[in-house]
């Protein structure tokens, strides 16, 4: 028995669902800027944003669970080797250039500190990142195929019968 009645139409649950979409981005790059900025004038002090990286990361997480479990991946593109390759050069670039930067930053006064160590950290930290992208995005375009797939199996059994 359900507590409470729905008395939207399907119309108005599209629309709801629409602007709850729209909602969840604006917070998650919110979020995600908030978290830049407290660190970047905070001293890069992980303590006072804590609570902020925990939200964002349990919302990751339902909204990767909910996606997998329903065979879905994304409204543009499908699962495959060239999106999740897209995918994990766009995080690895973005992710890397933030770091280098930040480390720059840091690191800045330092005399043996060089423009090339800081490429060659920009290029380690693009490797390692866009490696770890790609196999995690490979694993799940893996689950979401084998999930779609499974529930269009249950769907054409049950129209079968």
């Amino acid at each position: 028995m359900r507590l409470l009645k729905k008395v939207v139409d399907e119309r108005q649950e599209l629309e709801l669902m629409r602007n709850e979409r729209i909602g969840f981005w604006v917070m998650l790059w919110g979020l995600l800027i908030v978290i830049h900025v407290e660190l970047f004038f905070n001293g890069f002090n992980f303590k006072l944003v804590a609570g902020e990286i925990f939200i964002l990361a349990i919302g990751a997480l339902i909204v990767t669970v909910g996606h997998l479990r329903k065979g879905l991946w994304s409204y543009y593109t499908n699962p495959s080797l060239k999106s999740n390759i897209r995918y994990s050069l766009g995080g690895a670039l973005v992710l890397s250039v933030i770091s280098s930067v930040l480390r720059y930053k840091k690191l800045l006064g330092m005399q043996e500190y060089t423009i090339g160590k800081l490429f060659t950290f920009f290029v380690m930290q693009m490797v390692i990142i866009f490696g770890a992208c790609f196999i995690i995005s490979t694993l799940m375009s893996f689950v979401t195929n084998k999930r779609k797939n499974n529930l269009e199996e249950e769907f054409d059994d049950k129209n079968s019968k």
